[in-house]
C-alpha cells in the first residue's frame, strides 16, 4: 500500500488535532471533551462541515485508503467516516451510511495490530465503529476490546476508560435485545415493533441522533 504523502500527513494531523487537541490526554482533559465528542454541538457540526468536507467525502468514497498504511492515517479515516459523518449528517440516514467501511478499517487495524501504535484515547476512537454496528457478534467483540483497554490503562485513567467500556456494554445490550438500534428506526424509515415503541417512549438513549 502506498504511504501517505507529506500533504496527506498534514491533512491527517488536522483531523487528529481537532479531535484530540493533544496526543496524550489526562483523565480530566478526556472528561472535559466527552461533550465535544458525544454531545450535540451545532457549532462543531458546522465547523466540521466547512473545514473537513473534502476529507469526509474522499474518505467515504475510498479515495484516501492509502492513509490506512499508517496507524494515525487509519485513525483519521475512521474519524472522518464514523464520527465526522455523524456530526455533519446528524439526524439523517447519511450519518450511518458508511458504517461498514469504518468497521472494516477498525477490524483490519486490530488484526494488523495498528491499534498498539496509538495512544489509549486514540484507540477508543479506532474501536468506536464496533459500538455502532448492528451486529451482536461485533458488539460482543466490542465489549471485550473496550473492557481490555479499560483494564490496561494507568490507574489514573481507569475510571474514565471504564465509562467507555460501560457504553460498549450498553450498545451490546440494546443489540442483544432488539437486534438493531431502535433510535435509528425513524431516521432509516424502519417501523418500530411494539416493544421498540415502548422502549423509545421511555428514557431510551439516542446517542446524539434524534428518533424523529
Amino acid at each position: 500500500m502506498t504511504e501517505p504523502t507529506s500533504e496527506d500527513n498534514e491533512r491527517i494531523d488536522r483531523i487528529l488535532d481537532l479531535w484530540f487537541e493533544e496526543r496524550e490526554l489526562t483523565a480530566p482533559q478526556i472528561d472535559a471533551r466527552l461533550d465535544v465528542w458525544f454531545g450535540e454541538d451545532p457549532e462543531l457540526d458546522i465547523r466540521l462541515r466547512h473545514e473537513f468536507a473534502d476529507e469526509i467525502h474522499e474518505a467515504s468514497e475510498m479515495k484516501l485508503m492509502h492513509w490506512a498504511a499508517t496507524p494515525r492515517g487509519r485513525l483519521a479515516l475512521v474519524l472522518a467516516i464514523d464520527q465526522f459523518r455523524r456530526n455533519i449528517y446528524r439526524n439523517t440516514a447519511r450519518a450511518f451510511s458508511h458504517d461498514k467501511l469504518a468497521l472494516k478499517l477498525c477490524v483490519e487495524g486490530i488484526v494488523q495490530q495498528a491499534d498498539r501504535q496509538l495512544t489509549d484515547i486514540e484507540r477508543v476512537f479506532l474501536y468506536m465503529p464496533m459500538q455502532h454496528a448492528e451486529s451482536l457478534r461485533v458488539q460482543k467483540k466490542s465489549v471485550m476490546v473496550f473492557t481490555a483497554l479499560a483494564n490496561k490503562v494507568s490507574p489514573t485513567l481507569r475510571e474514565t476508560f471504564r465509562t467507555f467500556a460501560d457504553f460498549a456494554e450498553l450498545h451490546h445490550d440494546i443489540i442483544e435485545r432488539f437486534g438493531r438500534f431502535p433510535h435509528r428506526n425513524a431516521i432509516l424509515g424502519r417501523e418500530n415493533t411494539p416493544e421498540e415503541q415502548e422502549y423509545l417512549e421511555g428514557d431510551a438513549p439516542t446517542f446524539g441522533q434524534s428518533t424523529g
